[in-house]
């Protein structure tokens, strides 16, 4: 049966929900009531966990809630509240995997959206990454993993290579995991981010202008103000590994021979540390450049990512990147 009448004969959003959220063969609103229904099985389930002591501790907004939902035990009532806002998907568009899941017996998340610890700077917590990622690409949901604590390429190693293959060799492992782990036909959603300190940006920068390159996530640069603002003052940027080592990212302050480092050539200066000179202006006008004309890597703007996010304040939730929204939904 067609249901394209429902969405005002809009193919492309018809087209949409009958291959993404379409369940055995409800209608439309079908698909609202399945998810209404859900959701008040749910609500009225977690009634009695409430006690008067606890509904004391909501906000006003929260105990003004409270009682809209639990007034009642009718379960039609708490369903009707939430059919009435999410009717027609006039209100309210639950994301993407409630739509597609939410009320049915299929085994997937309801988040879209996960980003994992970043990788250690060793084989194992790479792989374990990877892992994890699989695990969450096999239940419909996306992931984003920073790559920024992976030692640059031509960096020493302590294992039968001579030197490292680089962070973004590693990329491979990603795109991968995420073109073979898919569900129901949907391409994995997976983001990739490194921050603009790191010795091999240059490298992730310009990776995916070969289009046969890591087709399998998006990439993204952490770019920081100061790299703007270097760049606005064309002086110089000093990559660097670890990445937030602050004395590195200063050494010309710190170093009588600074001006004597060649720029684009990696330094080892310490133990497991590097340094490479660059021009903030060129770094910064490269990506411009290949996010401009091959629409890869992406920007996220660090600071403000920081500033804004309420979770950041706390040192073990600070924002460490993001997934890939639309293609997650």
């Amino acid at each position: 049966m067609e249901y394209k009448s429902y969405f005002n004969n809009n193919d492309l959003i018809y087209n949409v929900w009958k291959s993404k959220y379409q369940y055995n063969d409800e209608s439309p609103d079908g698909t609202i009531q399945r998810i209404a229904k859900a959701i008040a099985d749910n609500e009225l389930r977690y009634k009695n966990n409430y006690t008067d002591e606890k509904t004391a501790l909501l906000s006003e907004y929260g105990q003004q809630l409270f009682k809209t939902l639990y007034h009642s035990t009718d379960k039609d009532y708490t369903y009707n509240i939430f059919y009435n806002l999410l009717k027609d998907y006039g209100k309210l568009i639950p994301g993407g995997s409630i739509l597609a899941t939410l009320g049915t017996d299929k085994k997937s998340t309801l988040s879209n959206c996960y980003v994992v610890e970043s990788p250690k700077d060793s084989v194992s917590s790479i792989i374990d990454s990877i892992k994890i990622t699989a695990n969450i690409f096999k239940r419909r949901g996306g992931c984003g993993c920073d790559i920024s604590n992976l030692r640059p390429r031509g960096a020493n190693v302590n294992n039968a290579a001579s030197s490292s293959t680089g962070a973004v060799s590693f990329m491979n492992f990603y795109s991968v995991n995420a073109e073979t782990i898919g569900a129901e036909a949907r391409r994995a959603a997976q983001m990739i981010s490194i921050s603009d300190r790191h010795p091999d940006i240059e490298e992730f920068i310009k990776i995916k202008s070969d289009l046969s390159k890591i087709p399998g996530a998006n990439l993204s640069i952490m770019l920081s103000r100061d790299l703007k603002n270097a760049a606005l003052q064309d002086k110089d940027w000093n990559l660097c590994f670890p990445v937030d080592n602050k004395f590195l990212q200063n050494y010309g302050d710190h170093c009588s021979d600074y001006s004597e480092i060649p720029y684009d050539t990696l330094i080892q200066t310490g133990e497991n540390q590097y340094i490479k000179k660059v021009k903030a202006k060129k770094l910064f006008d490269m990506i411009i450049y290949h996010a401009h004309k091959f629409a890869e890597p992406g920007i996220l703007l660090k600071d403000n990512l920081f500033d804004y996010d309420p979770s950041s304040v706390y040192e073990d939730l600070k924002f460490v990147s993001t997934n890939p929204l639309i293609l997650a939904a």
